[in-house]
């Protein structure tokens, strides 16, 4: 009869401790969905064949859902101030990333992108709303985990890829042109991320 008890009372233990071992794994999971933040310094170009050629430095922010340690969604908005031969201006844009992080150092992300600009200077009026994608690739070389490890802080050396859409960009002038090719707009940044 001991050991029937014994036994009852281990048998007991083990789905006591199956039940709580549940319960906090899928705390676990709830837990480790966080709001993703960052902000950054960018500078780039803006480049259409024949239509702009504009260098660019500005802000970068990041605003978004962690889901869990590889995979992440959020908008990334920007403001840059434009110049070169073209003229200078402004930049207002953003895009809307998928991002995946692998092993908390290398983060690839891709999504699609809206940007605006206008540009006055050498050759007219510069300008135009480009729509396109965005591929994103970057390298944490300083990442700080949290004490209970959900939480990534990190120092964010970046290379941000948007190809727009020809059409959008143009130039108003006394040869007023407008290009049917890809705008290119290559970016790097550097910056602080909370993931």
């Amino acid at each position: 009869m001991h050991a029937r008890t014994t036994l009852a009372l281990t048998a007991l233990s083990a789905a006591l401790v199956t039940v709580l071992s549940a319960g906090t794994a899928s705390a676990q999971v709830q837990e480790s969905t966080r709001i993703r933040y960052g902000v950054a310094l960018e500078g780039g170009g803006l480049f259409a064949p024949g239509v702009v050629d504009l260098g660019f430095v500005g802000v970068q922010g990041q605003l978004g859902v962690q889901i869990d340690d590889l995979l992440g969604v959020y908008a990334a908005p920007h403001i840059d101030v434009l110049g070169g031969p073209t003229g200078s201006g402004v930049q207002l844009g953003g895009a809307l990333l998928v991002d995946f992080t692998l092993a908390h150092i290398f983060t690839v992300g891709v999504g699609p992108e809206l940007a605006g600009f206008a540009a006055l200077g050498g050759a007219g009026l510069s300008g135009g709303i480009l729509f396109g994608a965005r591929l994103h690739l970057a390298v944490n070389p300083l990442v700080v985990l949290s004490r209970h490890g959900l939480r990534r802080k990190a120092l964010t050396l970046g290379l941000d890829l948007p190809l727009f859409a020809g059409g959008g960009a143009g130039a108003l002038s006394t040869t007023r042109a407008a290009t049917d090719e890809l705008v290119a707009s290559p970016t790097f940044t550097i910056g602080y991320q909370a993931f």
